[in-house]
């Protein structure tokens, strides 16, 4: 039987994906106006597991950097040269912390090597001498005194600099990519639940609002409002996690997602595979119906990395690592409790609802908020 993992797995396996969200922030934050203060701030202490994790091939040279706003009077004119050390600081901490995990045989080398070449990627665009140009520039425009030798020729010098750092001109507002990819999954999700409301509609089905209807009485007897999840096929686990967050259950100093609920299922289960594998039906229709060591550990790998859908064993599973009873609502039938043993304890319950037909895109969960 395979043992469970201990804290200091579960917490390299945080650290590694607090590094690369690191990592991804720094990009995002180069289309927003830059921070009051010239330095970057330095990584957070301990990890939070996030989305998973994505490459960035749009990385372009001297966008990590940005032009000092030009209404901006009496502040230091180095400022905007000041940031790109303080930025490859901060990428040097990330890579070192990543290095360490991996010297200490805690993050595999594929995940090791994600960070350390986004890292390295993030290094070379900066440049060897971005920054520098700009306080160059500056200090050849001014007097040892700090004043400007010419007004017109630190107003030219102000403008090159200013042309030379930001990548769109300054009357132009660009919606940043991390804007652009929520608009653009926000309208995605209202076309596929659109769709599917005219298939329905249009098929005169009545059961999407009858089940809408049982769920609200539910709602009503629980005294709990509905709160959409995304259907995008981690809504089991963004339910759970949104459920943890509220209720205070989190075993971490971090804010829950769907990520670390995934994380903690797959790891559960892999510790505990007698309680999961006669519910479990093999795909070899030869044998004799339970899956081998090798299906269910490729199920449980399923489970922690892809979009695949969840369901009862992975509540069962949650429900066990949260030391809370899961409760389901859904319509036609009782509430359906899982992890009674946790009742009285304080904890809980999470309340979530199940869902058929009310999207038209098949099983889906909501979490349930008092």
């Amino acid at each position: 039987m395979a043992r469970p993992p201990s804290d200091t797995a579960i917490a390299a396996h945080l650290q590694h994906e607090d590094n690369l969200s690191t990592l991804h922030s720094l990009e995002a934050s180069s289309t927003s106006p830059p921070p009051q203060s010239s330095s970057f701030p330095p990584p957070p202490a301990s990890a939070s597991p996030a989305s998973p994790a994505s490459t960035n091939p749009l990385l372009q040279r001297k966008k990590l950097t940005k032009a000092k706003p030009s209404g901006a009077k009496g502040k230091k004119k180095g400022a905007a040269a000041a940031k790109t050390p303080a930025v490859a600081a901060t990428i040097e901490q990330v890579k070192q912390s990543e290095l360490d995990l991996i010297s200490t045989g805690q993050a595999t080398g594929e995940d090791g090597t994600e960070v350390l070449d986004l890292a390295d990627l993030l290094l070379e665009q900066m440049g060897p001498d971005d920054g520098a140009e700009g306080q160059e520039e500056i200090q050849k425009s001014t007097n040892g005194d700090g004043e400007a030798k010419d007004e017109s020729t630190f107003s030219a010098v102000k403008d090159k600099i200013k042309e030379s750092l930001s990548p769109t001109p300054p009357e132009e507002k660009k919606v940043s990519r991390q804007q652009a990819r929520k608009l653009k999954k926000a309208s995605h999700f209202d076309a596929m639940r659109a769709s599917a409301q005219a298939e329905v509609e249009a098929a005169n089905d009545n059961s999407i609002k009858e089940e809408a209807a049982d769920i609200e009485k539910g709602c009503v007897k629980l005294g709990v409002k509905l709160k959409e999840i995304d259907p995008d096929g981690h809504c089991l686990y963004s339910a759970i996690a949104d459920q943890a967050n509220a209720l205070g259950l989190t075993l971490t100093q971090r804010k829950e997602t769907y990520s670390s609920t995934r994380y903690y299922a797959a790891h559960y289960m892999r510790g505990h595979p007698d309680d999961f594998l006669p519910f479990l039906p093999s795909e070899d229709e030869s044998g004799d119906g339970i899956m081998t060591p090798a299906e269910y550990e490729k199920y449980c790998a399923t489970v922690e990395s892809t979009a695949e859908w969840g369901g009862m064993p992975e509540i069962n599973a949650l429900s066990k690592y949260f030391k809370s009873p899961i409760w389901v609502l859904q319509a036609g039938t009782d509430l359906v409790k899982v992890g009674d043993e946790w009742e009285g304890t304080g904890r809980g319950p999470m309340l979530i609802s199940y869902h058929r037909k009310m999207y038209g895109l098949g099983e889906h969960y909501n979490s349930l908020r008092k």
